[in-house]
C-alpha cells in the first residue's frame, strides 16, 4: 500500500480539499497504520503549537477570497496537484531537512517534482518547471502577503496577485496556501518575502520599498525587506539553476 505525502496530510488536516478526496484519504487512513500515525503527529504538532503560541483576540475582520497568480509563473491549484504526489517517501524522517524560523509566524516550503515531494532548506537549487507550495503558521488570524524578488531587482507578487489589499488569513500550524507555483526558466537567485501584519497594507507600496532598498545594495543578502515594527518578516532563498 502506497502512503500519502505530508502536504496532503496536511491539506487534510487544514480542510483544503475537495470533499470527494476528502472521503478518500479518510478511508486510506482508516486502512493505513504509517499513515494514520503521522496524521496524529501533525495533529499534536499543531495543537503544541497554538498552546505555545495561543492567538490574540484582535479586531481583524473582513477575510479576502483572492486567487494567486503572476505573469511569468503558472499557478496550479493545490488539490489537483496533489493528486499526482501519492508516493511511498516518508516525510517524517528524522533526516528532513527542516527549516522553521523561531516564533509564532514562520514558513516551510516544500518542491514538488514527477519523482515526489521534498522539503526545502534554505538555498536549495531548484529547476525550471518544479513547482513550490508554501506553507504558513501563524498563533492569530493576520493579513499576509507573500512575493518574491530576484536579482534584477524585479519584484513579482503570488498571494495575493490582484488586489493592492493583503489577504487575511487564519490561525494555525503548517497551513499550506491554496496554490502552488511552477518555477519558470529564469536562472538564479530568487528570494521569497512573507510579510504578516496585523494591519492592512498597501501591497503596491510595499513593493515599492523592496525595489528600492534592492537598488540600494544590489544584493539579495543584504537587502532590507523590514519595512517597520509592525511587520513580521520571513524570507526564504531559492535559487534555480
Amino acid at each position: 500500500m502506497s502512503h500519502l505525502d505530508k502536504l496532503e496530510l496536511m491539506s487534510f488536516l487544514a480542510d483544503d480539499i475537495s470533499n470527494v478526496r476528502s472521503k478518500a484519504i479518510a478511508a486510506h487512513i482508516q486502512q493505513c497504520a504509517f499513515c494514520k500515525n503521522n496524521l496524529e503527529d501533525l495533529k499534536n504538532k499543531q495543537n503544541h503549537f497554538l498552546s505555545t503560541y495561543p492567538e490574540v483576540p484582535g479586531q481583524i475582520h473582513n477575510t479576502l477570497d483572492l486567487n494567486m497568480k503572476k505573469n511569468r509563473t503558472k499557478i496550479y491549484a493545490i488539490a489537483a496537484m496533489l493528486l499526482l504526489f501519492i508516493t511511498t517517501i516518508s516525510f517524517f524522517s528524522n533526516n528532513s531537512r527542516n527549516f522553521r524560523i523561531k516564533g509564532s509566524e514562520s514558513i516551510r516550503v516544500f518542491c514538488k517534482r514527477s519523482t515526489g515531494v521534498s522539503e526545502l532548506s534554505q538555498g536549495s537549487k531548484c529547476h525550471p518547471g518544479d513547482l513550490l507550495q508554501f506553507s504558513y503558521s501563524s498563533s492569530r488570524n493576520t493579513y499576509f502577503f507573500l512575493g518574491s524578488i530576484d536579482s534584477t531587482g524585479k519584484v513579482y507578487t503570488f498571494y495575493p496577485e490582484n488586489s493592492d489589499s493583503p489577504v487575511l488569513i487564519s490561525a494555525g500550524a503548517d497551513i499550506p496556501l491554496p496554490n502552488s507555483i511552477q518555477l519558470d526558466s529564469y536562472l538564479g537567485p530568487e528570494l521569497y518575502i512573507a510579510a504578516f501584519n496585523q494591519n492592512p497594507f498597501e501591497i503596491s507600496s510595499f513593493v515599492r520599498y523592496l525595489e528600492n532598498e534592492y537598488q540600494k545594495t544590489k544584493s539579495l543578502e543584504k537587502i532590507s525587506t523590514n519595512p517597520g515594527k509592525e511587520f513580521l518578516i520571513r524570507k526564504f532563498l531559492v535559487i534555480k539553476e
